[in-house]
C-alpha cells in the first residue's frame, strides 16, 4: 500500500503536468510568492519546481485541493504534521551517517537506536494527529489508514518497548575506559575500549597514579629533550589521525604538571 500512497496523486494516476513559460512565471511573480511562503532555499527550489509544473488533470487537482482544505481547516493538525516532517528530515540525516565508515560501531549503534526512536515517534505522532481530527480528504484518510495499520500491528508495541529498554541501558553509560599503547617515547600508537561504565570518571586516582608513575621523567621533560607536541602512529602523522591527535593532546596535558615541578 505504501508504494501506492501519495498526497499528490490519487491511486492509479500518473503525473501529467503542463510546464508554464518564463513569461507566465514572471507575470505570476512566483519568486515573490516563494519568498512569502518559505525562508529556506532548499524549500524554495522544490516549491518552484511544483509551481512551474502545473497539473492539468481535474481529478488530481481535486484530490490535492481536498487535502489542502483539511490542512487549512485544522491548524493543530497542520502544525503537528509540520513537526513530523521535521522529524522525518532528521531521520534522513541520521540515516546518511551510517554510510560513514569512520564512525565507530558503538556510536553507530547509538545512532541506529535514535533513528528507530524517531521512527516510532513519527508513527505515533502522525497516528494521533490524524485520529484527533475529522478529516474528509481521500489522501489523508488513506494515510491515516496506513499509519493505523502500523501503529496497531501486534509487533509495534513490542518493538517500541525493546527500543525504549535499549535506550534506557545506553543512557546509563557515563564513561568508558580506554587502553592506550605507547611507544618508547610515550606517543600513542593504539587504543582500545577496555570497559563501558555506569559511573563517571573521577579526575583523581588514575590520573594521579599515572603522574606518579611518570615522575621519574621530570628531569627529561625539564631539559626540553622530549616533546609531545607532535606524534606519529604507524607512520601516520597526528594531523592525519584525529583520534591519535586528541590522545596526544590528552597525554601532553597530563604530563604538563610534571614539567613545572
Amino acid at each position: 500500500m505504501l508504494n501506492e500512497l501519495s498526497l499528490f496523486y490519487p491511486a492509479g494516476k500518473q503525473p501529467g503536468f503542463h510546464l508554464i513559460s518564463q513569461n507566465t512565471y514572471n507575470d505570476l511573480s512566483v519568486d515573490v510568492i516563494l519568498d512569502c511562503i518559505s525562508e529556506t532555499e532548499a524549500e524554495k527550489k522544490i516549491l518552484k519546481q511544483m509551481m512551474l509544473e502545473l497539473e492539468n488533470d481535474p481529478d488530481v487537482i481535486r484530490y490535492c485541493c481536498d487535502i489542502f482544505e483539511d490542512m487549512l481547516k485544522f491548524p493543530v493538525l497542520r502544525e503537528k504534521m509540520k513537526e513530523m516532517l521535521e522529524q522525518l528530515d532528521y531521520l534522513n540525516t541520521l540515516g546518511r551517517s551510517f554510510k560513514d565508515d569512520s564512525i565507530a560501531p558503538v556510536w553507530q549503534l547509538v545512532k541506529r537506536l535514535r533513528e528507530l526512536e524517531t521512527y516510532i515517534d513519527c508513527i505515533t505522532g502522525i497516528h494521533q494527529a490524524l485520529s484527533d481530527h475529522p478529516i474528509s480528504s481521500v489522501g489523508l484518510k488513506q494515510l491515516k489508514e496506513y499509519v493505523a495499520s502500523v501503529y496497531n500491528s501486534s509487533g509495534f508495541d513490542h518493538f517500541k518497548a525493546d527500543i525504549n529498554d535499549l535506550l534506557t541501558e545506553t543512557a546509563r553509560i557515563q564513561s568508558i575506559t580506554l587502553g592506550i599503547n605507547l611507544d618508547n617515547m610515550m606517543r600513542p600508537t593504539e587504543v582500545g575500549i577496555l570497559s563501558i561504565n555506569e559511573e563517571r570518571f573521577e579526575h583523581s586516582g588514575i590520573l594521579d597514579n599515572f603522574l606518579g608513575f611518570c615522575s621519574k621523567f621530570v628531569d627529561i621533560l625539564n631539559s626540553g629533550s622530549a616533546t609531545m607536541t607532535k606524534i606519529h602512529t604507524s607512520g601516520v602523522s597526528a594531523e592525519d589521525d584525529p583520534l591519535m591527535k586528541n590522545l596526544s593532546r590528552a597525554v601532553t596535558d597530563m604530563l604538563e604538571p610534571l614539567s613545572s615541578t
